[in-house]
C-alpha cells in the first residue's frame, strides 16, 4: 500500500509519500491530491507556523519558543493528518510528531 507521511520539516512542505517497498520516501506537494481546499489551507498554516519557528541566524535554536504554542500545533497535526485520512482513502496515513520526536502509525 502507498503511504503519506505528514511530517515537518524547514524548507520543505509536509507531505512524504512512499509508493513501493523498494524507495524512499519523497516530498510532495497537496497540490497532488484531490483533496478540499480548506484541507489544504489548513495544511499550508499549519506547515507556516513550523517553518516561522526557524530561526537563520543560529537553526539549532529553531522551534516553539513556549509549549503551548507546541502543544497547539501537534493538535492541529493530528487533526490534519485525520482528515487526510477521510479525503485519501488510497494511501496509509502515518504522522511524525515534531514534538514527541516519533512516528504515529495509527492516529
Amino acid at each position: 500500500m502507498k503511504i503519506l507521511k505528514i511530517m515537518p520539516e524547514y524548507g520543505m512542505f509536509p507531505l512524504w509519500i512512499k509508493e513501493n517497498d523498494i524507495d524512499g520516501f519523497e516530498n510532495i506537494s497537496i497540490n497532488e491530491f484531490s483533496v478540499s481546499s480548506s484541507l489544504k489551507c489548513k495544511l499550508d498554516d499549519w506547515d507556516n507556523s513550523f517553518q516561522n519557528t526557524f530561526n537563520e541566524a543560529y537553526p539549532p535554536d529553531s522551534g516553539f519558543a513556549h509549549t503551548e504554542e507546541a502543544s497547539l500545533f501537534e493538535e492541529e497535526g493530528i487533526k490534519i493528518c485525520k482528515a487526510l485520512q477521510s479525503e485519501i482513502g488510497e494511501f496509509e496515513i502515518k504522522y511524525y510528531s515534531v514534538v514527541n520526536h516519533k512516528l504515529y502509525e495509527d492516529i
